[in-house]
């Protein structure tokens, strides 16, 4: 047998690896381009709000122009302030009180108050205060030391200064309206014209009303800010100079109990609505092995066990 022959009839090995590590990486390819796209999108998002963030509101000529547009925005805008507050105290019937005496005297208003619980120990109470919005900040601060241990806090600002435009710019344009029909009237000769005209401005008028309704009460919010103060009772039992607060530590496990039952809940809505998109995910995904590890073992076949049986 010649040189040549038996070089042909020997596999060649190093193309039959070089075929499969590219199967393979294309194998792999696939499923990172399948499984990544919201990764990506997700990435990309980011990264522009993180650009968008980090570029200055104006520019480098006119900053004294720019800085006095600002100023004037702020003093223009309308901003509705409300905080809670979870305290524990001493007596809860007494804070409340407290509460009220503190809002009369920061010229606001108790709006609402409950009382809950039959004995002192088990008591607690909600209580909501009006109070300046120029003040709102040093209530809370007030608020804060009337308790003896503060576990939650939460202040929220919502700009409503579109809103509040929006209702004025509609104010303005139903009175020209009102007077527009009021004109009309006074030109109509008709009784069936006059009966028209005064149907149209009676309903003018009810949209002004429920207009200037809405502009009162929302001017009244962002004026006054709105507290809500939750108070508790300090169960507290000192055992050896230890202070222990068994009931406190029993309302946490119980409040704690029902959220994870919650999240068990969730989470068994969310796996059986998402079942069949899972289940598609592992049959494509097994479809995809299995087409891969198949052509894989034909390739091996066909480089490795057909050359030598042929030779």
């Amino acid at each position: 047998m010649s040189t040549n022959a038996v070089a042909m009839q020997r596999p060649q090995p190093r193309k039959s690896a070089l075929l499969i590590l590219l199967l393979v990486a294309a194998l792999i390819l696939t499923l990172i381009v399948i499984a990544t796209p919201n990764l990506l999108r997700s990435r990309m998002a980011a990264d522009q709000a993180k650009y968008a963030s980090m570029q200055p509101p104006g520019g480098v000529a006119g900053e004294s122009d720019s800085a006095g547009l600002a100023q004037r925005e702020v003093d223009f805008r309308k901003v509705v302030r409300t905080g809670s507050l979870d305290l524990e105290v001493a007596d809860p019937v007494q804070t409340a009180e407290a509460l009220r005496q503190l809002a009369l005297r920061e010229h606001g208003y108790l709006e609402a108050s409950n009382v809950w619980g039959a004995s002192d120990s088990l008591q607690t109470a909600q209580v909501t205060l009006r109070v300046p919005a120029e003040r709102f900040d040093e209530v809370r601060l007030e608020v804060r030391k009337l308790g003896v241990r503060m576990t939650n806090e939460r202040v929220e600002s919502k700009d409503v200064t579109g809103a509040y435009v929006d209702l004025e710019s509609s104010l303005r344009n139903y009175r020209a309206e009102e007077q527009q029909y009021l004109e009309i009237m006074k030109r109509a000769g008709a009784v069936k014209d006059t009966l028209e005209v005064a149907r149209q401005l009676a309903e003018v008028r009810g949209r002004i009303e429920r207009s200037q309704g809405q502009l009162q009460l929302l001017s009244q919010q962002v004026q006054m800010a709105t507290l809500s103060v939750a108070l508790r009772s300090q169960s507290v039992t000192a055992i050896g100079g230890v202070r222990w607060q068994p009931l406190q530590q029993i309302k946490i496990a119980l409040r704690d109990a029902a959220q994870d039952l919650a999240d068990y809940g969730d989470f068994l809505i969310l796996v059986l609505f998402r079942l069949p998109v899972m289940l598609l995910w592992v049959v494509t995904l097994a479809a995809m092995a299995g087409l891969g590890w198949r052509l894989a073992r034909w390739l091996w076949r066909k480089l490795f066990v057909a050359a030598p049986a042929m030779a």
